[in-house]
């Protein structure tokens, strides 16, 4: 019986640790995409690993391990992101230590109809 239950202490301890380290680095990113202050739905958003899209309120939550350190969109046709100055604003840089951050992201209608 000891033998057996030194084998369940090792097992629980090397779950425990496993459990940890996929808990490392977590991070939950939570944000809306707006054009001039209306919600835009469906709008993918990513990290580099994980794919999510913008509810009917423009809103979305991002669950992921923050490999890369940002979160971008993916722009929607008929739409161009906001810029400061004449760098574009599709991605947000998430700090390394972070456990949530919140990123938002402005879109503007563009004037221009597309051409095939």
């Amino acid at each position: 019986m000891n033998i057996y239950l030194r084998i369940m202490n090792r097992l629980l301890c090397l779950l425990l640790l496993l459990f940890t380290c996929f808990q490392a680095g977590a991070v939950v990113v939570t944000g809306r995409v707006t054009c001039e202050g209306a919600p835009v739905a469906g709008v993918s958003v990513s990290d580099g690993e994980f794919v999510v899209q913008t509810d009917i309120d423009g809103q979305y939550k991002l669950k992921g391990k923050n490999r890369l350190g940002y979160v971008f969109i993916s722009v929607p046709s008929g739409y161009e992101v906001t810029s400061d100055g004449i760098i574009p604003k599709f991605f947000v840089r998430i700090p390394e230590d972070a456990k949530t951050a919140v990123a938002d992201f402005g879109l503007t209608k563009t004037s221009q109809e597309k051409v095939n």
